[in-house]
Parts: structure tokens; sequence; C-alpha cells
């Protein structure tokens, strides 16, 4: 499932252009697309929290699993990461998946394996009574700086205690890929090539594109400095945020 990206240009466009707000040209449209997505994404993940506190309807009214599909369209894993070398003795190092969005899971051997927060996890190892295990292992989530000899490139990585004797796999909501309206110019025109490699259209659910539409207006009264749009944007989100609850 996907919204076509040409339909979305062309909607705001024409919803621009029937207001005289102005010409969001195919590259300050790809600039805004890519974040209005991920923001979407994330009214996914608020929208399922919010909805799971509701009382659980069936069928065609169970909103929470209507959502939990948006969002699954993006799950992936990662299995047989294999650790690098650690500069500590407290576990191992593992580079993180360059797409995630967000982890579900870290696993070995099938086993779920406990997050916790950084400032803890040396708490943990301090104490026999709380250290990791391979029962019971943990691990956290950190960006390297690559100032390390071990580490040179900078990236998402998990450190998991104890060290474990195989690697990981990592359930995760992978990064969704970047808009792309791609174009060439032809007398003057911008011209679409649905065809080519580069166009890539939005990888939302059907069902959220009234919506992306609505935030790339936002942004597009960002690039084209006008209150009135941006307004007229959130008044509109406003509106079928209060329909929903409703």
């Amino acid at each position: 499932m996907a919204i076509n990206i040409d339909r979305v240009y062309t909607t705001v466009l024409s919803i621009l252009n029937k207001e005289q707000r102005g010409f969001v040209t195919p590259s300050q449209f790809n600039k805004v697309a890519g974040q209005a997505q991920l923001e979407i994404l994330d009214k996914n993940f608020y929208e399922y929290n919010r909805f799971l506190n509701r009382r659980h309807n069936t069928g065609y009214a169970n909103i929470p699993l209507k959502i939990k599909e948006k969002i699954d369209v993006f799950y992936k894993e990662s299995s047989n990461i294999s650790a690098n070398s650690d500069a500590y003795s407290t576990g191992d190092i593992y580079d993180l998946p360059t797409d995630v969005y967000k982890i579900i899971d870290v696993k070995h051997n099938d086993n779920s394996i406990e997050q916790v927060n950084q400032s803890d996890f040396s708490y943990l190892n301090q104490s026999q009574l709380t250290k990791p295990s391979l029962d019971f292992p943990v691990y956290y989530i950190y960006e390297s700086t690559g100032a390390s000899a071990n580490f040179d490139v900078a990236k998402t990585r998990v450190k998991v205690s104890p060290v474990l004797s195989n690697g990981i796999t990592v359930c995760y909501i992978k990064t969704p890929a970047l808009p792309n309206w791609h174009f060439v110019t032809t007398g003057g025109q911008y011209v679409f090539q649905a065809s080519a490699a580069e166009t890539q259209h939005f990888q939302l659910h059907p069902s959220d594109e009234s919506g992306l539409i609505i935030r790339i207006l936002s942004h597009c009264g960002l690039t084209l400095n006008d209150p009135q749009v941006i307004q007229a944007a959130q008044n509109e989100e406003m509106s079928n945020i209060q329909q929903e609850n409703a």
C-alpha cells in the first residue's frame, strides 16, 4: 500500500492556487514531504496508544487494530547481527541497522533482552545480585561519537550485557523511504517522471492521505512565509481530531 506522490503534490498545488497563496517547487515539496511522512508515522504511534485505552470493539470498529496495520507496514527484523570488539568487559556492542526508526524488541536465541537506561547499566553490573546473566541479559541504546579507535564511524548501537555466544535479532519499525517527486524541466515546466527509478511514493497507508496533505500544506506555509496557510492547515487538522474524539 502506498500514497501516490504525484496526486498529493498536484492536490497541494491546487489548494494553494485556489487560495492564491503562491507556488511550491518540486524541490521544496520533496523537502517538506519527508518530514510530513515521519510526522504521520509518529501520529499513528500516538493514536494507537490513545485508542488502546478505550473500550475495544471488533470488526470494522476495532480502531487500534486498524492503526496497528498502518504501522506494521514498516515492521522489519534483522537477525544474526554480530558483535563488534568491545573496549569494556561488561558486554558486547552491536551496530543497529541503518534504517531503524523505533526498536520493538531485541532478542537472543528467540528470547527478549530487557532494555534498561544507560545510567542503570553500570549499577546492574556492579552488584552480584543484579548483574545480568545469559538467562536475563540487558541492553541499552546509545549514539556512538566515532571517536574510539574501535568505532571510527558514528552510529546507533546497542550494548548488551553479558557477553553473548552468538548474534542478536533486532525487531523494529524501519524509517520510511524519502518521498521524491522526480521530474525533468521541459519548456520551463516541471514534468513528473512516474516510471523513473528515482521516483518514490509515500509509504503510508492510503487512509492517511488527507492528513498528509494537511501537514504538507502547513509546512508549505512556512516555506512561503504565509501564516494564513499554516493557520488554515492547523484548523483543518484540529477539526479532524475533534471529529475522531466525538
